[in-house]
């Protein structure tokens, strides 16, 4: 399965002398900026860089520095390299091959969310320079992987703010325009929750903005599928998505995004399949037996504890995986179609004959 290291088109990585008169006046407003920010705190920076976003959107501001980026991406790609073999890491990227039906660039490359170092791993796989899509910010001010991050191309968002979702898209789209090819995790969040629903799924139910993007820019969307075993990392590179073949055949625009943000899910979650199929052959089947009871909530407990802050704190905990969960309008889970039994109704003599059967089973389920 594993093939010779190749990629799709070559990118121009060239900076001109126009490039470089950009960029020192980009560098000028850029310090401004850092110089102000130096002298707020922590807590105040979200707040501060927000406001910048929503400034910048306004103004309809084209990315900086892209050339730039495209240029020292070489670097930033051979520091995640031996940064991972220094934490005794393995990675293994199958079906390579498929880069060569990439014929254009830039791209939205997507992939399935698992933990702590997939973004590392993701630029590993795809090797290209790109931008990445990024919620969290708060974690990444003032840290060496933050800076990190800011070299390669970072387009941040306060995933709680409906104003700044649509700035980031908005950055998301310009920086498809101008050549840099995008990297975000449809799927919101990690694929981490303790809810058995969610755990039997190799990939959550999407977000659209990838397809939204797409449908602007005409970018191909490549599908890669993620999975970890412990230190042990696999990736998966799907079919490209072309957003050509949704342009007709549907009553409505709305009808085509639904569809092909359908398709985008399909296709990531056979990717993590087929990795799973890898693992298989790789190492056998487990047997039941040998999976503990509690396997999945320490799996769950693991990739949360892989990210703290300097002082040792979580950033994350089930609470926020939950809620960042994406839930599709015409599916309601079983927790919200019972609710009204443990909530709201009141069960009396003369009506629990018509529920207890229904009880019973959601309380099995729930156990």
């Amino acid at each position: 399965m594993e093939t010779k290291n190749r990629h799709h088109p070559k990118e121009e990585n060239k900076i001109t002398k126009k490039d470089l008169l950009t960029y020192y006046f980009e560098l000028k407003e850029q310090i401004n900026r850092i110089n102000k920010a130096l002298k707020l705190s922590k807590e105040e920076l979200p707040e501060y860089y927000e406001k910048l976003r929503k400034i910048d959107d306004m103004n309809d501001k084209k990315r900086s520095f892209i050339g730039f980026k495209k240029a020292i991406h070489p670097l930033i790609y051979s520091a995640i390299v031996l940064t991972r073999l220094s934490r005794n890491q393995n990675l293994i990227i199958i079906n390579k091959e498929q880069w060569k039906n990439y014929n254009k660039t830039p791209i939205i490359y997507t992939f399935t969310h698992v933990g702590r170092y997939d973004v590392e791993i993701i630029t590993e796989t795809i090797k290209k320079s790109y931008c990445l899509i990024a919620g969290d910010p708060e974690s990444m001010y003032r840290t060496s992987d933050g800076f990190a991050m800011v070299l390669n191309g970072v387009e941040y968002v306060n995933t709680d703010s409906k104003t700044d979702r649509k700035v980031c898209f908005n950055n998301m789209v310009r920086n498809l325009k101008q050549g840099m090819s995008i990297v975000l995790a449809p799927e919101g969040i990690w694929n981490a929750s303790k809810l058995l629903k969610n755990s039997c799924k190799p990939c959550l139910d999407i977000y659209a903005g990838a397809v939204d993007a797409a449908f602007i820019t005409e970018c191909d969307i490549a599908p890669i599928g993620l999975e970890q075993y412990n230190n042990q990392f696999i990736t998966y590179i799907g079919e490209p998505l072309s957003i050509k073949a949704y342009k007709y055949g549907y009553e409505s625009q709305e009808q085509a995004k639904k569809a092909a943000t359908i398709e985008l899910r399909d296709r990531l979650a056979t990717a993590k399949w087929n990795v799973w199929e890898y693992k298989k052959e790789l190492d056998g089947l487990a047997k039941r037996k040998d999976i503990p009871n509690n396997y999945w909530n320490d799996y769950v407990d693991t990739r949360i504890s892989e990210w703290k802050d300097k002082e040792g704190n979580l950033y994350y905990n089930e609470d926020i995986i939950e809620r960042r969960i994406y839930k599709r309008k015409d599916i309601i889970d079983e927790d919200e179609v019972f609710d009204f039994i443990n909530n709201k109704l009141k069960i009396k003599e003369n009506n629990s004959f018509i529920l207890r059967s229904h009880y019973n089973k959601y309380e099995k389920n729930k156990r």
